[in-house]
């Protein structure tokens, strides 16, 4: 089923164009909703379901039409967003036409796995293997003759951990940070545009404003595992205030970024969340500790920077 917001067919360019689709599973399972339109960047129209964040709450009782009447919130949530979100999920085992995915805003990278790593339990040598590199993940697909591919590993870019290229075997290596299972993943794989494809990957990270450096991937040097949203929200009030005793002294000492001083704010803000809902005057320490930290000058003018970008990106997206 096809949800195209009325749009007839000679005027699908002025509509963003959803697609619901249902089996015969359906309603004992859920459907998939799929973006068909670049409406954004990230962009979502790389074949990932966007279910959970446009219903969340679906059930067997839901229908199609309640479905769809979500759809606009959750554009306008995603167009007008200030800071990077990961939407939507890719189900393994799920099976994809791949001639799909040559209307789709992505890479397509031929591969093989290597049959001498740790993780060739998981994939049969002998198939075919296509990589597809999008706007903020990566989705592997085992190929069959009938042009149908089935999803056998996929991650958002920001799990990556670390990433190292040997140009004359072309093989990749790359562990992932799986923030559900607290375990490290490895995939290594064999890819003849190597350059390009590790060329492409470091440019797609820097796009969402991951701190990567493109030397220390080459060389395999391990990023630290970063703190998200979930590990935030899971924190006591000691493992905040321990936290951002640590993110103060490396934005003092100079190490501005993205990660650094947005998630000291995130921290603080729940700290100061904390203190006030128990009337504790501790809560005015870390909002004064936030405003002392913004007038560092590199920090100040980061934030500058970050606000011109995204105005940047919102303009681009109404063109």
């Amino acid at each position: 089923m096809s949800i195209d917001s009325g749009a007839e067919k000679d005027k699908l360019q002025d509509y963003i164009v959803f697609l619901i689709i249902v089996d015969f599973t359906y309603p004992s399972r859920p459907p998939f909703v799929l973006s068909k339109s670049n409406f954004c960047y990230p962009s979502l129209m790389d074949g990932r379901d966007l279910l959970k964040n446009i219903y969340p709450k679906w059930d067997k009782k839901t229908t199609i039409l309640e479905i769809a009447n979500e759809i606009p919130d959750f554009i306008s949530k995603v167009i007008n967003a200030r800071r990077y979100k990961f939407y939507g999920e890719f189900h393994l085992g799920s099976t994809y036409d791949m001639k799909n995915f040559d209307n789709m805003i992505v890479n397509i990278f031929k591969c093989t796995p290597d049959e001498n790593s740790k993780d060739k339990k998981r994939f049969k040598i002998n198939n075919n293997y296509i990589l597809i590199l999008s706007s903020d993940c990566l989705i592997l697909f085992d190929v069959k003759d009938t042009g149908n591919g089935t999803i056998v590993f996929w991650s958002s870019l920001f799990a990556i951990t670390e990433l190292q290229l040997n140009k004359v075997q072309k093989l990749v290596s790359m562990k992932f940070y799986d923030d559900e299972s607290n375990n490290e993943l490895q995939l290594n794989l064999f890819i003849d545009n190597i350059l390009f494809f590790r060329d492409t990957l470091v440019k797609k990270m820097r796009s969402l404003k991951v701190k990567t450096d493109s030397q220390k991937l080459i060389k395999g040097q391990k990023h630290e595992k970063r703190l998200t949203t979930k590990d935030i929200l899971n924190m006591n009030i000691d493992e905040i205030e321990k936290n951002i005793k640590i993110l103060k002294e490396r934005i003092e000492n100079g190490e501005i970024n993205d990660y650094t001083v947005n998630t000291f704010t995130d921290l603080c803000g729940k700290a100061i969340e904390h203190f006030s809902i128990v009337d504790n005057e501790k809560q005015m320490v870390y909002l004064n500790m936030i405003k002392d930290i913004l007038k560092i000058d590199k920090v100040n003018q980061f934030t500058i920077d970050d606000e011109k970008e995204f105005e940047k990106v919102d303009e681009e997206n109404k063109k």
